[in-house]
């Protein structure tokens, strides 16, 4: 767990007075993801032994998981790679002056099967475990646990999914505050 504005700083290589609403979303998300896998998912045993992390381990995978996260915010739902601006909204449905970018993404995305992209969160949940979260635990455990691992694994899989839905509901809760204007200078409350 990350405890301080400082510390956050420190590991995301920026100065404090830096640090916009998007570094804090994802400074509170990694603490959320932390606690979510040491207290609840690790501690359950839903998964083999093979694939379960101590608090060290965990604390290494939510800050890898955190970079990759911020990556795909500000690459992607916040720059050029999509407009439909999923993560601070993701409640509304998709409005008629949207529905050309989201025909798109359906092709290229969804084969063309409408009903994999029928809501924001969907396509938002579709993103976060195809460009983020997958390649993430595949690394992590590959690199850092010095695992074989191969991508259809289910262990993996019941991670990633687990990992998904806990961003989506912490984006639910925090992404419409924080992630408005995602590059504003943001003042840390650190509860």
């Amino acid at each position: 767990m990350i405890k301080s504005k400082e510390e956050f700083a420190r590991i995301w290589k920026k100065e404090a007075r830096e640090l916009s609403q998007l570094d804090y979303f994802i400074f509170l998300l990694i603490n959320e993801l932390d606690t979510r896998l040491n207290e609840e998912y690790f501690k359950n045993k839903l998964i083999s032994s093979d694939y379960i992390l101590d608090d060290r381990q965990v604390a290494e995978l939510v800050v890898q998981l955190g970079d990759g996260l911020h990556f795909f915010y500000e690459q992607i739902c916040f720059g050029k790679g999509c407009s439909l601006g999923c993560p601070n909204k993701l409640d509304l449905p998709f409005s008629k002056n949207e529905d050309p970018v989201r025909l798109v993404i359906i092709e290229q995305e969804f084969d063309g099967k409408a009903e994999a992209c029928a809501s924001r969160e969907d396509c938002f949940k579709h993103d976060l475990m195809n460009y983020v979260v997958k390649d993430t635990l595949i690394d992590f455990y590959t690199y850092f646990m010095e695992m074989e691992i191969d991508e259809d694994n289910k262990d993996l899989y019941k991670i990633a999914a687990y990992l998904v839905n806990t961003i989506i509901n912490f984006t639910v809760r925090h992404g419409s505050k924080l992630l408005n204007e995602p590059y504003k200078y943001s003042e840390f409350i650190i509860t």
